[in-house]
């Protein structure tokens, strides 16, 4: 899938790899976690490079449900204590990633969620969106149903997060994607900074400025 317009996040360029039986391996090259080249890391020493640096994409059929494992150049690290949070979050606090899935052809939504400023072209338009965030789910839907407008009931917040080293883990019920993961659907992975207070027409996203700090 390709994406027009520059945008404050961090966009991989999948390539399919030889896969086992019920699952799907996307790798992506490495050291290319500078949106649209330019962007540089926060100057807080809890961005460490390549916390945003995606390096590998498996989804994994599991009988009712689909484990969504994306893998980082960097160890995930929870330096904002997510499990103490009021709403207690999932194990990490820097990454919020989104994965657009493309069902059905010529049909769905070209602009992404609100905060990534990005949009597709007609052809490879989205049908779901799952998205993967240290937040408690409860927070997710919430902001989901309060700024996502037309988008709002084509977001699909994981069942359970959880990290693994560099992965992070995300499952998902085949229901709320229409069924098991299909090789043939359209898939783009945003990668974006997480933002516990976000700017009000932005969902949980990181405004991303023009000097560093």
């Amino acid at each position: 899938m390709k994406m027009s317009s520059l945008f404050p996040a961090l966009a991989c360029a999948l390539i399919a790899l030889p896969a086992a039986a019920g699952s799907l391996t996307f790798d992506d090259p490495t050291g290319d976690d500078f949106g649209p080249g330019t962007y540089t890391y926060p100057t807080d020493s809890v961005y460490l490079r390549g916390s945003f640096d995606i390096k590998r994409l498996e989804i994994k059929n599991k009988g009712s449900k689909v484990e969504f494992r994306l893998t980082l150049a960097q160890r995930i690290e929870d330096p904002w204590n997510s499990l103490g949070w009021p709403e207690k979050g999932n194990g990490f606090s820097i990454q919020m990633a989104q994965v657009y899935l493309d069902t059905t052809p010529d049909k769905g939504h070209t602009t992404t969620l609100p905060g990534i400023n990005a949009s597709f072209a007609k052809k490879d338009a989205w049908d779901k969106v799952i998205v993967i965030s240290p937040q408690a789910a409860a927070r997710v839907r919430r902001e989901a149903k309060s700024k996502a407008g037309g988008h709002a009931a084509d977001v699909i917040v994981p069942t359970k997060v959880r990290v693994r080293g560099k992965t992070l883990i995300a499952t998902v019920k085949k229901s709320a994607l229409g069924g098991a993961m299909d090789p043939k659907w359209g898939l783009q992975v945003v990668m974006q900074s997480n933002e516990g207070f976000p700017a009000k027409e932005h969902l949980l996203s990181r405004r991303v400025n023009e000097y560093r700090g």
